[in-house]
C-alpha cells in the first residue's frame, strides 16, 4: 500500500469511528455474546484476547463480553498463502451458524490488521443488536399486563437473530493475486532404475483459491547392471503443467507431465544413446508454508500413471521397463512476487 493510500484508509477509519460511535449511544439496548477468540500461535503483533476485549468495549460503551451469554461469535486470525486474515462468524442462537465475515492484511503479522479488528466486531455486535430490537419496539405491550422487569441485555439477548446479517458483508474482500519462483530438490521412482535424486526449476501463479503452475525438472541417472557386467544408464529431462486448488496452506493438482528418458547402454556389443518421449498423468498433494512475507516453502508429493510404457534391451533381450506409476517427492523454496 502507498503512503497516500495509506493516509487516505486511516482518514476514513477515523470518519467512520466517529460515525459509529455516534450510533453506538443511540442503541436501545446492549447485546451480551460470548467471545470465542483463537490466533494462529506463528502470527506477531495480535492483539490478546483482553486488549481486543477492551477495545470492543470501549468503542460500544459497555462490556458486551459474557462467557455464559447464548449468542457466541468467534472471532479467528489465520495466515492463509501470502496474508494475514481475520474470520468473525456469529455461532448458535435460534439461526445456527451464519456466514463469516473475512478481514484480510497484505502484512506478515497483525499490525495492519489489529487497527480495524476492533472496529469490526464492534459494528457486528451493534448490528445483532438493533435487528433484535426492532421487533421487540414494534410489538405493543398488553394491556392491563405486568411489564418484565429484566434488564433490557437479557430481552435482546434471547430475540437476536444470528441470520439478521448474515447477508451484509463486513468488508468486501479483495482478489488476492501472486507469482510464486522456486527451486527445489526432488526423489523419484519410476522413470529410470532405483531411486533418483534431481531437481527443477518452476513458477506459477496464484489467486485466492486456485493456482496454476509450470515446472522444469532434471532427474540423475540411474544404473542398472546384470551379473555379467553389461547394463544400461538412464536419466530424464521434463516438462510439467499442474492447475491446482487451494484449502488455505494445502493444495491439490492435476498433473500433466512430458519428458524425455535417455537410455545409454553399457559394456554392451553396440553402444548407443537412444531416447524416447514419456507421457504421464495423475495427482499432485501440496503444502505450502510462507515463512516470510516473501518467501515460502512449499512440500509436494506426487503419483503420475505412464501414458507410454517403455523397455529397455541389452543385445536383444528385455532387462528393464518403465514402472506403471512414477512417484515423486520434492521440496521447493519460492520467492512471492505479489
Amino acid at each position: 500500500m502507498q503512503p497516500r493510500t495509506r493516509r487516505h484508509a486511516l482518514w476514513l477509519g477515523l470518519l467512520l469511528s466517529c460515525g459509529a460511535r455516534g450510533a453506538f449511544a443511540e442503541t436501545p439496548g446492549n447485546l451480551q455474546v460470548a467471545l470465542e477468540y483463537r490466533v494462529d500461535p506463528a502470527l506477531r503483533s495480535c492483539p490478546t484476547l483482553q486488549e481486543l476485549s477492551d477495545s470492543v468495549a470501549k468503542q460500544l460503551g459497555y462490556q458486551p463480553f459474557d462467557d455464559s451469554a447464548p449468542q457466541r461469535l468467534s472471532v479467528k486470525i489465520v495466515r492463509p498463502l501470502d496474508h494475514v486474515e481475520a474470520r468473525i462468524q456469529w455461532l448458535g442462537g435460534q439461526a445456527g451458524n451464519s456466514g463469516e465475515r473475512r478481514l484480510q492484511s497484505a502484512s506478515g503479522d497483525c499490525t495492519e490488521l489489529a487497527q480495524s479488528l476492533s472496529f469490526a466486531v464492534a459494528v457486528q455486535i451493534q448490528l445483532h443488536a438493533s435487528e433484535a430490537s426492532a421487533p421487540a419496539a414494534a410489538k405493543p405491550a398488553d394491556a392491563g399486563q405486568p411489564q418484565p422487569t429484566t434488564p433490557a441485555a437479557s430481552q435482546v439477548t434471547r430475540g437476536a437473530p444470528a441470520s439478521a446479517v448474515a447477508d451484509r458483508p463486513l468488508l468486501a474482500r479483495r482478489r488476492r493475486r501472486a507469482v510464486l519462483v522456486g527451486v527445489g530438490g526432488l526423489t523419484t521412482y519410476g522413470l529410470a532404475p532405483g531411486v533418483n535424486l534431481g531437481g527443477r526449476l518452476f513458477g506459477a501463479i496464484t489467486e485466492d483459491w486456485w493456482e496454476l503452475a509450470l515446472g522444469v525438472h532434471a532427474v540423475m541417472p540411474g544404473r542398472f547392471q546384470q551379473h555379467d557386467g553389461t547394463g544400461f544408464s538412464a536419466h530424464q529431462l521434463g516438462l510439467a503443467l499442474a492447475p491446482c486448488v487451494r484449502f488455505s496452506a494445502l493444495g491439490a493438482c492435476a498433473v500433466g507431465s512430458l519428458g524425455i528418458l535417455r537410455v545409454r547402454g553399457e559394456g554392451v556389443d553396440r553402444v548407443g544413446t537412444p531416447s524416447s518421449v514419456v507421457g504421464s498423468a495423475g495427482a499432485r498433494a501440496q503444502l505450502f508454508w510462507p515463512e516470510l512475507e516473501r518467501m515460502g516453502v512449499l512440500v509436494e508429493g506426487e503419483a503420475l500413471v505412464v501414458l507410454t510404457p517403455r523397455d529397455v534391451l541389452l543385445n536383444g533381450a528385455r532387462v528393464w521397463s518403465t514402472a506403471p506409476v512414477v512417484v515423486t517427492v520434492a521440496l521447493d523454496f519460492a520467492a512471492i512476487f505479489r
